[in-house]
């Protein structure tokens, strides 16, 4: 059976809320960008399951580094790529002033974090976990 402290449980539904949020808006996802998407949902998902479940940290052995990696790798990249897009619509907003559109981008930026940063650090403890295991054993 498949354990979750009650924060971690409100965490993975506000990381799926915002990720169904995100097909609500106008813009039109590439295919690239939703299968990121949803890679990076399944593997926070499956980091924070692991985190909390030694059969899950077990059944993902070493691929936990891989997922890690390739997961804040794909964040960063697209967290750059969301800044320069973010940018450009803020530039549209006459009404706003400059110190006004930078306070705006860095609190999508601190929102952005809050909602992915902690699943990362999930893995990133999982991947711990797991070297500790393998190099104790040595």
């Amino acid at each position: 059976m498949m354990m979750l402290p009650l924060w971690a449980g409100v965490y993975l539904a506000l990381v799926l809320i915002v990720f169904i949020s995100g097909f609500l808006t106008t813009y039109k996802h590439s295919f690239h960008e939703i299968s990121g998407s949803v890679l990076s949902l399944f593997s926070i998902c499956v980091l924070v399951l692991a985190l909390f479940n030694v059969s899950v940290e077990m059944f993902l052995g070493l691929f936990v580094f891989p997922i890690t990696a390739i997961g804040l790798y794909w964040e960063y990249s697209r967290a750059e790529r969301e800044i320069v897009f973010a940018r450009a619509r803020l530039a549209e907003e006459i009404e706003l002033d400059d110190e006004e559109r930078e306070f705006l981008l860095n609190v999508a930026i601190g929102l952005n974090a809050l909602i992915v940063v902690p699943g990362y650090v999930a893995g990133i403890i999982v991947c711990f976990n797991m070297a500790h295991s393998f190099l104790g054993g040595i």
